[in-house]
């Protein structure tokens, strides 16, 4: 009888510990999104465009786009280090009014390409990654 309650309790104890842990995780991977959805835009795209540019990794402002297709023009301008042979670019778009990723862009070597994306209007940012390289990303209103 004292064994069955040991087992139990441990076994109560083991979910309380999953469950705790992975709500934890879940608040942390959702705390940048809280963040933006509690801030201002700090750009609105001009006719000029947004432009970033950057290395590594890096989240961008939120911005706001009002038409429904706009572009992303991206460039892998050069490699950083010669010893890693890698070379590109990761994008992600982040729909600030969805809670949603839209549309991932991957680029691989020195060069570059646009996407359009149907996903307007809306409050979004970028989660951009850079694999040992310098990247300029433009964003526009098609």
């Amino acid at each position: 009888m004292k064994t069955t309650k040991s087992s139990i309790l441990n076994v109560l104890l083991i979910l309380f510990v999953v469950v705790f842990v992975g709500y934890s995780f879940y608040v942390l991977a959702n705390l940048s999104m809280i963040d933006y959805q509690n801030r201002e835009p700090t750009s609105e795209i001009s006719s000029a465009g947004l432009i970033l540019e950057g290395e590594g990794i890096e989240i961008s402002e939120r911005f706001y786009i009002p038409k429904r297709e706009w572009m992303l023009t991206y460039e892998v301008l050069e490699r950083k280090s010669d010893s890693f042979q890698q070379v590109g670019i990761v994008i992600s778009v982040y729909s600030i009014d969805r809670n949603e990723i839209v549309e991932t862009a991957v680029y691989e070597g020195i060069g570059s390409d646009n996407i359009v994306i149907f996903h307007g209007p809306g409050y979004f940012y970028l989660h951009i990654t850079g694999v040992n390289s310098f990247w300029k990303i433009k964003v526009s209103n098609s």
